[in-house]
């Protein structure tokens, strides 16, 4: 072998070189090498699994966010009905007061007219009897006495029709 330039010493040496070699790059450079792509690995893999987990939670909160305005629609318009109903009952019971105070000022007029009405009737009585009274005594002065002036005057309006009483 010698003669195919093939040397048996230079082989080993370099045989035992390699191995050293590959057992300094196994030991020193392959090991850390390996374990900082494996810690780079998991890294990797810890940052996707807090990135599915906050996606998680957006979407949890984000769900929740929606909830929350959906009820607080719905407070809303509870909240907007419910008033709508205290307006409706509040013009309703100032109505129903108006109209009562319209009916009572209505009532105390018609009472206060049916009053005036009578004092007038009462006034008109008493100026129709002093008429009267006046005519009949005119009339009747040179041939009756004051008593039987009077009670012809009292027996003509006792017996005036009820139509021209004035009542």
């Amino acid at each position: 072998m010698e003669n195919l330039g093939i040397d048996y010493k230079l082989i080993i040496a370099q045989l035992i070189n390699f191995a050293i070699l590959f057992f300094v790059f196994q030991k020193f450079m392959s090991k850390p090498f390996l374990h900082f792509l494996k810690e780079e690995k998991r890294k990797e893999e810890e940052k996707n699994q807090m990135l599915g987990k906050l996606n998680a939670e957006t979407e949890k909160y984000a769900q929740k966010e929606k909830e929350m305005a959906v009820k607080q629609k719905k407070e809303m318009e509870a909240v907007i009905k419910e008033a709508k109903a205290e307006a409706v009952k509040l013009k309703d019971e100032m109505m129903a007061k108006a109209q009562k105070e319209a009916k009572d000022i209505l009532d105390k007029t018609k009472l206060q007219l049916d009053e005036e009405r009578q004092q007038m009737i009462r006034e008109i009585k008493e100026k129709v009897a002093d008429v009267s009274t006046l005519m009949v005594g005119k009339a009747l002065q040179n041939y009756l006495s004051d008593d039987d002036q009077k009670k012809i005057t009292q027996n003509i309006l006792s017996n005036l029709p009820e139509s021209s009483k004035l009542e």
